[in-house]
């Protein structure tokens, strides 16, 4: 307390060595299970060797994630104490002078992909850290982008925890610890501009790092429609292109998730939540531009078991729409295999 409220760097020194001399002796899991119970207080008494020690773990393991890989999901059992490791280096990000780094440690440990059965995870507090819409830290709007643009090219699970924070993701986000005694620096009051500049940060950084992963577009996609029309534009485009170099079941994959989004949302076109049909005409259109080497994938879409996604189906109102929509089902697959025939296109291999 003399160091905080005194500023004294003399007591703050001795209180480093201090810290530093008992977190050099952990050994193994036992030591980190035992030193967890008082490391929320470590951390604020003495950041820089709290952090000096979880940093050089990842370069000399000592037992660490071990301690991660014992969580039960259980929080009433002993063998939760990675959660106090947790919230020790929680309190360090509403410090400017600590954040960087301990973000870098979240994602180090993040980076242990290990499988939580509580929601207290490495991952779950960046995505607290991160939150474009939540005031949760000592960055400001402008410094988590930076920090994003950054950390995405160094963490392979960064992109994930981006992706998570896009548009309509419905998180729940609950306030991390902060430190008892430590002065505290607040971030600027978030406003609409800054919050939708985040979200387009993300979105493009997510698109810039998607590669050839079906699955990354696939969740970019089902985020997409809160953005301007140029931007999902711009989106498509650059989707379209990078199908070019996919395979064929990997273009069907992404094609079949869009004709499902245009069906959904012009089915439901009373609700509140519908795509207008500005935009969905980006999607029918980016349907149209992704093409298969092998012209036979055109027309699978026409045989799945259940719920063939029509482009445009009758809206969900009125009592007949079922057998009027079932009606175009059938006149499609009659119009796509006469097609098919007269295409001379064969089954064979």
């Amino acid at each position: 307390m003399k160091v905080i409220y005194k500023n004294n760097q003399n007591y703050q020194y001795q209180v480093d060595n201090i810290v530093k001399a008992i977190l050099e002796n952990i050994r193994g899991i036992e030591q980190w299970a035992c030193i967890s119970q008082y490391f929320i207080p470590l951390c604020e008494a003495s950041p820089n060797s709290c952090l000096d020690r979880i940093e050089s773990e990842f370069v000399k393991p000592t037992g660490l994630k071990e301690l991660f890989e014992k969580n039960s999901g259980d929080i009433f059992k002993s063998n939760n104490y990675y959660v106090n490791i947790i919230f020790g280096l929680e309190q360090l990000v509403h410090i400017r002078k600590y954040v960087s780094r301990t973000i870098n440690c979240f994602f180090r440990m993040n980076e242990f992909e290990i499988d939580y059965k509580m929601g207290n995870s490495p991952k779950n507090t960046l995505e607290v850290i991160f939150c474009p819409w939540f005031d949760s830290c000592s960055l400001n709007s402008n410094e988590k982008i930076k920090q994003a643009q950054s950390l995405i090219e160094k963490y392979k699970t960064a992109w994930n925890v981006f992706a998570s924070q896009l548009p309509e993701s419905h998180a729940m986000m609950s306030p991390l610890l902060q430190p008892k005694y430590r002065i505290v620096n607040e971030s600027e009051e978030i406003t609409y501009g800054d919050l939708d500049n985040v979200y387009i940060e993300y979105l493009n950084l997510c698109t810039q790092y998607a590669g050839m992963d079906k699955n990354r577009w696939k969740t970019l996609i089902e985020h997409l429609d809160r953005y301007s029309i140029d931007l999902q534009k711009n989106f498509f485009n650059k989707l379209i292109k990078k199908t070019q170099s996919m395979c064929d079941n990997d273009k069907e994959y992404l094609k079949t998730k869009i004709r499902y989004i245009v069906y959904r949302h012009i089915f439901y076109n009373q609700s509140d939540w519908a795509i207008e049909e500005d935009k969905l005409m980006i999607y029918e259109n980016t349907i149209s531009a992704i093409s298969f080497n092998n012209p036979i994938f055109d027309y699978r879409y026409l045989f799945i078991k259940h719920n063939m996604p029509l482009l445009h189906p009758i809206p969900y109102k009125g009592d007949d729409y079922r057998n009027k929509n079932q009606q175009l089902k059938n006149q499609l697959i009659d119009d796509k295999i006469n097609e098919f025939i007269k295409k001379d296109y064969s089954l064979r291999i």
